[in-house]
């Protein structure tokens, strides 16, 4: 996930995950907790 969220990712990432079916996709809770946490946008509150 955090190739994806770089400014300018890896094209190789970007083309394995344009290959996929959305239905394979999943992200733990875990992951989803540290987006949060770790995300720069979102303002401190």
């Amino acid at each position: 996930m955090s190739e994806l969220r770089r400014p300018r990712p890896h094209g190789g990432a970007v083309a394995w995950l344009e290959s996929l079916d959305d239905s394979q996709l999943y992200l733990s809770a875990v992951t989803l907790g540290e987006m949060e946490v770790f995300n720069p946008f979102v303002a401190a509150g």
